[in-house]
């Protein structure tokens, strides 16, 4: 039996102690179970955690990172969540943050390095990013997952994921400021941008380019959009242009951004590229470069054509109008060509794009193994309804 002085001391220790969940005994860490270590983190992976030596009610909030930027937050067990992963094969790093009652915190990471050999092997996800439209071009919102069939060098494939406007976007914003934009055509095009800026939702991410002769990130990729805002009113107009390098550079830039976010370049230009002419500044880059490296990038093109001299005005070849490459560009990467016969009318174009934008479908497919000497494959993105047909890229290339 207790002496009386010992069980008035227990009492009182009761009687102010915290309130609340406690830890439980045994040490408190944090085993991240999934994805296994060795693993190769691609597309849709599944993260799953234990956590040990606490009270599950201590915990407030689990929260999952990959590679340092936060993906999934966790009231409540099970501690496991699905995120995407992307489609590059690269060291990648999982961060697990647990928020315990009373402000402490426990924490892991596990770092997953690619296999020795896997480059040998096209292991990514293929993104296919696609419009469905009816006879009259109205966008159709409605496909399901079963209404639609991938065909990769003309054999039928499964595909592993099917969502509509889904992940948020990467937008590279690419402006022709050469000499031929100054005055209205200029400050048309620079309202037009501030009205996309102010539609995107917070949640999207925005690069801006401008090319004369050269090409300028005028604002980094970011969810800031004053900074963007602020990129777009600068503009002046003046020198040569670099059309092909605008691209290519745009996709690079995009390739810096969020592994789960669908990439998209809108390219406004009014002429041609000059490249290799020898007798103005143009890019350095090819045409084909600049698509190969949008292809690369998963990055689709809306390109937004300003004035009737596109349809007459050749590149330095004479074999295809502006008018086509701005066509080629778009057609080949699964977006869009809006020709603008004025540029008073950019303002509908920009609210064209953003419209299909917000009711484009994503879907993700794994490629078979790479041929030897094989560096293409062509994609066909078709619907079983009716009257339907979708706006997909032409292909991929092979890594």
């Amino acid at each position: 039996m207790p002496r009386p002085f010992a069980l008035a001391a227990a009492l009182l220790a009761a009687a102010f102690a915290p309130a609340g969940p406690t830890l439980a005994a045994g040490e408190a860490r944090v085993v991240i179970l999934k994805p296994a270590k060795g693993a190769l983190l691609l597309g849709p992976t599944e993260i799953e955690i234990r956590i040990d030596g606490v009270d599950p009610a201590a915990v407030e909030e689990v929260t999952l990172l990959l590679d340092r930027r936060p993906l999934a937050r966790l009231a409540e067990p099970p501690w496991r969540a699905t995120i995407e992963a992307g489609d590059e094969i690269a060291r990648r790093q999982v961060d697990v943050v647990v928020r315990l009652t009373g402000g402490r915190e426990l924490k892991t990471s596990q770092v997953y390095e690619p296999g020795a050999g896997v480059q040998e092997i096209d292991v990514r996800l293929i993104n296919v990013s696609f419009t469905a439209v009816d006879r009259r071009d109205r966008i159709v919102t409605d496909l399901a997952a079963d209404e639609v069939q991938v065909r990769d060098q003309g054999k039928l494939v499964p595909f592993e994921r099917f969502r509509r406007a889904g992940p948020p976007l990467d937008v590279a914003l690419v402006f022709d400021t050469s000499n031929s934009m100054q005055g209205e055509r200029l400050a048309d095009a620079q309202r037009a941008a501030l009205a996309f800026l102010d539609a995107l939702p917070p949640q999207d991410q925005v690069v801006v380019l401008d090319f004369g002769e050269d090409v300028r990130i005028s604002a980094p990729l970011s969810s800031n959009r004053e900074a963007a805002r602020g990129a777009v009113k600068a503009f002046n107009a003046s020198g040569g242009t670099a059309l092909y390098d605008a691209v290519y550079e745009a996709a690079r830039a995009l390739a810096s951004g969020r592994s789960d976010a669908r990439r998209v370049m809108v390219v406004l230009s009014d002429g041609r590229d000059e490249a290799s002419s020898g007798l103005e500044p143009g890019s350095f880059h090819t045409l084909e470069e600049a698509i190969r490296q949008a292809h690369l990038k998963d990055a689709a093109l809306f390109t937004l054509g300003i004035g009737s001299a596109l349809k007459r005005d050749t590149d330095f070849t004479g074999r295809m109008t502006t008018e086509e490459v701005l066509t080629r560009l778009a057609r080949s990467t699964g977006g869009r060509y809006l020709p603008v016969e004025r540029s008073r009318s950019l303002a509908d174009a920009y609210r064209d794009v953003l419209e299909e934008l917000r009711q484009r479908y994503d879907l993700a497919f794994t490629p078979a193994p790479r041929k030897p000497g094989e560096s293409w494959r062509t994609i066909e993105v078709t619907t079983t309804r009716p009257d339907v047909t979708l706006r997909a890229r032409e292909g991929y290339y092979v890594r």
